[in-house]
């Protein structure tokens, strides 16, 4: 068994965590590991995010893991652009008993997004968006608020392809782009983390 694997046995999750990845699979579409869920979670309770925004729902799973983190009274804006990842994620704030606590949109992520308050959020995570990931980034530095973070689940793709120096498709180079960029980028403190397919951590430090 690998590091992985362990840590993904070694969190436990719920009914309703394990409901909400089942209706994932269903979809087939990706779900974030229950260590990927679970640093959403620590993160979003070390910032005690009152207002968190996610771009991808993937049916709830990583949703859920969020308002465990949050502060009790937050409020989670939850975007995802296909209709029936967008209707499993809020069978599953329901099944939570959360959904006051949900504000649910179907629609493009970038285009929503582009729509909210500038600096109202304390946490920003973004789903399997590769080769997006400087235009959201920018998302990022208007909608945070100061000493908040943006999360990037899934940079390196699916197989972790930006890794792979032969993968050399518009999006994968897109995605190695940023990453190269963001490590020298003095403005942010940018952790990269080899955990399901890579989890970024990009926060933005007070002025």
């Amino acid at each position: 068994m690998g590091a992985e694997d362990y840590t993904d046995n070694w969190h436990v999750e719920d009914s309703v965590v394990t409901a909400a990845r089942g209706r994932g699979a269903a979809l087939g579409g990706g779900v974030p590991s229950p260590t990927a869920g679970a640093v959403l979670r620590s993160i979003a309770a070390s910032l005690n995010a009152a207002a968190v925004v996610q771009a991808g729902a993937d049916s709830g799973v990583s949703g859920l893991y969020l308002l465990e983190g949050m502060a009790g009274d937050g409020i989670l804006t939850s975007i995802e652009a296909d209709p029936e990842s967008d209707r499993a994620a809020r069978e599953s704030f329901r099944e939570s008993r959360a959904g006051a606590r949900v504000r649910s949109i179907n629609g493009a992520p970038l285009d929503v997004l582009s729509r909210l308050t500038d600096h109202a959020y304390d946490l920003m995570v973004v789903g399997d968006a590769l080769g997006a990931g400087a235009a959201y980034l920018e998302q990022a530095r208007r909608l945070l608020r100061p000493g908040g973070a943006a999360v990037f689940l899934a940079v390196l793709g699916d197989d972790e392809r930006v890794s792979d120096l032969g993968q050399r498709d518009d999006d994968t180079m897109a995605a190695r782009h940023f990453l190269g960029e963001l490590a020298e980028d003095p403005s942010v403190v940018a952790t990269l983390l080899p955990v399901a397919n890579g989890t970024l951590l990009v926060q933005i430090p007070p002025a």
